[in-house]
Parts: C-alpha cells; structure tokens; sequence
C-alpha cells in the first residue's frame, strides 16, 4: 500500500538522508586514499596487511551506505512515504546492502582489536609480527564475520519466506509474528539475535580495554618505533570506541531500521 498523504517524519528522514549521503562519499574517496597508500606501503612491515583489510572493510562500509541512501532518496521520488521495500528486487537490493554493510563494519572492529592484541604481544617479543600471522589473522577475521552474518541474512530471509508480501506496508508483521509464533525458525532468528547481541557486547569491552593493554606493555618498552605504533593504534582504537557507540544508534534509527523492516511486509 503505497502512503499518498505527506508525513512530516518520513520527510524529515528523507532529509537526513542527504547529509547521510554526503558523508558517506567523503568516507568512500577517503578510503579508497587510504587503500592506495596502504597498497604501496604494506610490504614494509605486515601490521599494514591488516590495516589493509581495515581499509577494504570501511569501504564496503561506506559504499553500502552510499548505494543504498542513494537508492532510497531516487525512490522517495515516485514512492513518497513508502515504508519497508517497493517490490522484491528492492527488497534483495536492501538485504544484500546491509549485508555488505554489517559485514564491512564487524570486520574492521575485530581486525583492529587483533591488531592490538598482536601488537602488545610485540612489544613484549622480538619480530612477533610476521606476515603469515597477519595474512592469517586476516582471513580467519573476514571468514568469520562472512559466515555470521550469511547465518543472520538466513534466518531474516527465513522469517521473511512466512510472511504475507505486502509492499509499503506500515504493520511491522515480522515482529507480530515472532511474537505471536515459536517454531524452528523463530528459535533460528532469536539465535542469531543473540550471537548479534554477544558479537557487539565483546567487541566493545574488547575495544575499551585494549588501549589500556597497550599502554600498560609500551611502558616497559625502549623501542620507539614500535610505542609510536602502538600509540597510532591507541588512536584508532578510541576512534573505533566512540563510534561504534555512535554507530549503535545510527543502525537501529536510520540503517538498521530498513533491516527490521524489510521482512516485516
């Protein structure tokens, strides 16, 4: 059911969506900077591979927030106030963006919490770093967010599958229905909310505490190059901390907001 009647909220979001989008760009060009000069520098020493990885995950990141505010403010055009998803490629469309999204921002979380662990254990050690262990560490990290978050599209698109298709639709069904349903597939989705919910409780702690780790190690250690490393991470760790605060807000009001909808219709 498409809305023909003007909401003040909806246009006000739709508003919020252009600044939204003008960062959005800033972050892509910043980072694919960044992916360049990183793709010149990371033989040097392999702590850049993992910064590597960072840079690609905060691409993707950025990119799908582009794409898909991009998508949404075209569409506002001719769908004004529709709420959730037009038709069914719409509804792939944003399913695979906050894929692509979620995936770019666990990776870059974790890999930079790896990296601090890696290099307080640097400090301590001679040539801890290698490049098998960052190649490693790497891939386990994008393995792993890859597959959690295939398991959290699943069970979406489960719950989505036993729905009626409604377009436009301003009754949150999906919620309704996990409410008012216990079968294998609410236990399916109310898993994988849980791993959800543990992924983003850890990766904070993880992220305040690892600062004050290497702080704690790079007082007993003489080499500079290394403490200026590590304060280099210090800085991105805050950076992480504060936005992954931020960011927590900014999912469940504007991104994550098309998530919980988009099965709902």
């Amino acid at each position: 059911m498409y809305l023909n009647t003007t909401n003040f909220l909806y246009d006000v979001e739709y508003l919020i969506k252009y600044p939204n989008l003008i960062l959005s760009i800033f972050g892509v060009v910043t980072n694919i900077i960044h992916i360049y000069f990183l793709s010149q520098t990371f033989k040097k020493h392999p702590i850049f591979v993992c910064f590597m990885v960072i840079g690609i995950a905060d691409f993707f990141q950025f990119f799908s927030i582009f794409v898909l505010e991009t998508v949404v403010v075209i569409n506002y055009i001719d769908n004004r106030n529709c709420i959730g998803y037009i038709n069914l490629a719409d509804l792939v469309f944003k399913l695979f963006t906050q894929f692509l999204y979620q995936c770019g921002t666990t990776t870059a979380r974790w890999t930079i919490i790896f990296v601090a662990i890696i290099q307080g254990q640097d400090l301590k050690f001679h040539n801890f770093w290698t490049k098998n262990l960052a190649a490693t560490v790497s891939k386990v990290t994008v393995i792993a967010t890859t597959i959690l978050k295939s398991f959290v599209l699943f069970s979406a698109v489960l719950i989505f599958c036993q729905l009626e298709y409604v377009v436009c639709s301003e009754k949150n069904l999906m919620q309704i229905y996990i409410e008012t349903h216990l079968n294998w597939v609410t236990n399916i989705f109310g898993l994988t909310q849980f791993l959800e919910n543990a992924n983003m409780f850890f990766n904070g702690i993880s992220t305040l505490i690892s600062p004050f780790y290497l702080i704690k190690r790079g007082k007993k250690c003489v080499n500079e190059k290394k403490k200026r490393c590590s304060r280099l991470i210090i800085y991105l760790l805050f950076s992480f901390l504060i936005s992954h605060f931020g960011s927590f807000l900014f999912e469940r009001i504007l991104v994550g907001r098309n998530w919980d909808e988009l099965p709902t219709q």
